[in-house]
């Protein structure tokens, strides 16, 4: 029975190895591709892994969409107090037109187009909802220093104007800001910088200029926490929303436990009658020793 039990947990122990093995594989391809450096926030969505940050925050609208708003603040990689947030989830037509997301200051309020977040194929909301709180960044945190800087690092004429009233959406760098802020702050969405500026050229410097401003440390984590950390909640939440993923970890664990406790058990016999063919072995030599001897 000891080795049946020993060998059910051996078996246990090899599915989970496996299991965070095969999930590791491509975090593990990506950081020799990086020299042995990579971000995770890359590669998996922070939610993923990460303690939620959404739990505070107040949000107008469906269950369903106030649940996908707070998973969506959970992928933001900087920490953002959101306990005095509200994001309200508005008909398209109650936005300015083409407008995905507004933001109201000094309320702390962003409104989000329902179109956005009720889209089961959307992966913008997360994206869309971090360009709002590069705006409230912006008017919280930011000074005319850090303004005139981000402005050489863009490619911006010195002194231009931030906010760009008379420009069109795209060439206005307060909205280059936000775009650029979200792309940090949710490098998993993919989504380009969509501003005439285009793609960051200096990631690295304008990275650390945001970083400066930014109340609270910038998290990180090691490659091996993340993956183990990633399989774990993956694992749990496919597990709570479809019962098949539940039946097949389920079944993969009871094949290897019983495989493991079978293998242990045929291991006792084995070793007995092992223990005695060498002890009979020993009897033989020494009996051959002795006539030789003789």
């Amino acid at each position: 029975m000891i080795a049946g039990v020993w060998g059910s947990i051996k078996g246990l122990i090899a599915f989970v190895c496996a299991l965070a093995l095969v999930s590791g594989v491509p975090f593990a391809m990506a950081s020799v591709a990086n020299r042995g450096r990579v971000d995770i926030d890359t590669f998996v969505p922070r939610s993923a892994w990460s303690a939620p940050q959404g739990s505070k925050l107040k949000v107008v609208g469906t269950a369903r969409e106030e649940e996908t708003v707070r998973h969506a603040i959970d992928d933001f990689v900087w920490p953002v107090d959101t306990s005095g947030f509200t994001v309200v989830v508005e008909d398209p037509e109650a936005l300015p037109p083409g407008t995905a997301g507004t933001y109201v200051y000094p309320d702390n309020v962003i409104n989000i187009s329902r179109s956005v977040v009720d889209d089961p194929l959307n992966q913008q909301t997360s994206y869309v909802l971090a360009h709002e709180v590069g705006h409230m960044f912006d008017e919280v945190y930011m000074d005319a220093a850090g303004r005139a800087q981000f402005l050489a690092m863009r490619g911006f004429a010195p002194g231009s104007d931030w906010v760009g009233a008379n420009l069109a959406w795209n060439a206005r760098p307060m909205e280059d800001f936000a775009e650029v802020y979200a792309a940090f702050d949710v490098p998993s969405s993919g989504m380009p910088v969509s501003t005439e500026p285009g793609p960051l050229r200096n990631p690295a410097q304008i990275k650390a200029l945001i970083e400066r401003y930014q109340l609270g440390p910038a998290r990180g984590t090691s490659l091996k926490v993340g993956t183990a950390l990633s399989v774990v909640r993956e694992t749990a939440g496919a597990m709570r929303s479809d019962p098949d993923v539940t039946a097949v970890l389920l079944g993969l664990a009871v094949v290897c436990a019983v495989f493991g406790a079978g293998d242990s058990i045929g291991f006792v016999p084995y070793r007995e009658s092992e223990r005695k063919r060498r002890a009979a072995m020993r009897v033989v030599r020494h009996h051959r020793l002795r006539h030789h001897g003789a």
